[in-house]
């Protein structure tokens, strides 16, 4: 039986999967709907640790989004994580995984 990563291990790995692809959004000409957010392979990662996907999105979804989502004085919602992003699927907030990954001390 394969062990669930943690929130820091889970985070890191899309971080550094995905980093590239964030730095590489050019608003001129860009290959996604937000340059903030990120979509994921949730079955690439799930492979990673060995998981089916639906553990990785729920992990991301149900856990880690209720936890670091937030509201704006517009009453607009941020979200760590979001099935949909204009026509993206499985999008990651990406700064906001790179804040909690360098800051793990706010993962608890």
């Amino acid at each position: 039986m394969n062990h669930l990563p943690t929130d820091l291990q889970l985070l890191d790995t899309i971080y550094r999967k995905y980093y590239d692809i964030f730095a590489s959004y050019n608003e001129k000409s860009p290959n996604r709907s937000s340059k903030i957010y990120v979509p994921i392979s949730i079955d690439e990662i799930a492979r990673q640790f060995g998981l089916d996907g639906d553990i990785i999105f729920g992990r991301l979804y149900y856990h880690l989004d209720q936890k670091y989502a937030y509201k704006q004085e517009d009453n607009g919602t941020v979200h760590l994580f979001t099935p949909v992003v204009g026509g993206d699927r499985h999008c990651v907030n990406f700064e906001t995984v790179g804040i909690k990954r360098k800051n793990p001390m706010s993962l608890a």
